[in-house]
């Protein structure tokens, strides 16, 4: 999957490797489901999945511009996501690729 010049492997697979942009977000969101249903709340772990999310939000915003604009004035939910890794410093400024939108200020 791609965002940007920058590639991002997909872990879902057992050792990394390139995966479509579609595999990559169903690999993340299974990821993300099964350690939230296993009730591991370590920090380590909601900084990975963060990271992973929010690899899908920048991949949609850099190659599919008008269906990422369309949902987050719909919903917000990129604003929201951003207000919460901010908020518990779950990921770095310098990880937040996506430029202010007016909505994440």
């Amino acid at each position: 999957m791609r965002a940007q010049e920058t590639t991002y492997y997909c872990a879902g697979h057992g050792s990394p490797r390139p995966c479509s942009a579609i595999g990559y977000a169903v690999h993340t969101l299974d990821y993300a489901v099964k350690q939230l249903s296993q009730g591991d709340t370590s920090l380590k772990h909601f900084q990975s999945m963060v990271r992973r999310l929010y690899r899908i939000f920048a991949h949609v915003y850099y190659h599919h511009r008008q269906v990422f604009e369309t949902q987050e004035t719909a919903t917000y939910l990129y604003a929201r996501f951003v207000r919460l890794a901010r908020k518990y410093e779950l990921a770095p400024e310098s990880q937040i690729i996506i430029p202010e939108l007016p909505t994440t200020v």
